[in-house]
């Protein structure tokens, strides 16, 4: 199955038939009890990643003292209070080294 998004803006929600017997295959061979509860319809859902991975936290290029942290993926939600403290340090004119490996520039 591919999940990758090859457009923006194009991204097929659906679950189709193949992707949910597969679902259910492997959630029943772990926890067989699942079978009794039924299936109810679902829908696929996308995460901001970026080609490596890893979270993009930057000063946005031409545009001084305007920040971004994205690419999280799933994580996002746990990582966003760290990142925001450490940004909010970074506008005030303390930018912590270890920002540098989620830099934009890593894909020049």
């Amino acid at each position: 199955m591919n999940y990758r998004l090859e457009v923006a803006g194009q991204l097929d929600r659906t679950i189709t038939q193949e992707e949910s017997v597969w679902a259910i295959e492997h959630i029943m061979s772990r926890s067989p009890e699942i079978a009794e509860l039924g299936i109810r319809p679902g829908y696929a859902c996308q995460y901001d990643m970026s080609p490596d991975h890893l979270p993009i936290v930057d000063e946005i290029p031409g545009a001084k003292g305007t920040f971004v942290i994205t690419g999280s993926s799933g994580h996002g939600f746990k990582l966003g209070p760290a990142m925001g403290e450490v940004v909010a340090k970074w506008a005030l004119g303390q930018r912590q080294e270890l920002l540098r490996k989620f830099s934009l520039h890593r894909f020049e």
